[in-house]
């Protein structure tokens, strides 16, 4: 079996040495980029950490320049350790939908949200909020953007 002949003539053992190859090569090549890309992201964080410095300490929500528009966002995720409560809530007011975990029905953003605003707000159900800054970079039609916590 060891000296069996493969499609297009070509002997199993030299296909199973270079898909080897190629799966070491492609390894190799991954554990590169995440290096890369990992030393990048700290480099974002640490200008992200600035930009929202420099908005905090002026009071300002956005700050146009040359090279484009940077503004800070408030980003809020909202999660429970309670189901009990929560489905509970859900069955009250028939609202199935709430477990939705992509939440963005309409163009007024979450819809989630503003029912839960209407309900009296996150506490009475049981529902914990981490709330952080972010920053949004924009030039042009282009956006970056960036999460991070306050």
């Amino acid at each position: 079996m060891a000296d069996a002949i493969g499609a297009g003539g070509i002997p199993l053992a030299k296909m199973t040495k270079v898909y080897l190859k190629i799966k070491a090569e492609r390894d190799r090549l991954s554990a590169e980029y995440k290096e890369a890309d990992s030393e990048l992201v700290s480099q974002q964080d640490k200008i992200r950490s600035a930009l929202l410095g420099y908005l905090k300490e002026n009071d300002l929500k956005s700050v146009k320049t040359d090279a484009g528009t940077f503004y800070r966002t408030v980003k809020q995720k909202y999660w429970t350790s309670d189901w009990e409560n929560m489905h509970k809530f859900i069955l009250e007011h028939g609202v199935p939908e709430f477990l939705d975990p992509f939440g963005k029905h309409d163009a007024g953003g979450d819809i989630n949200i503003q029912f839960l605003k209407l309900c009296g707000g996150t506490q009475a159900i049981g529902i914990d909020v981490n709330q952080g800054w972010g920053v949004r970079c924009a030039r042009g039609m282009f956006a970056c953007h960036h999460k991070g916590r306050a």
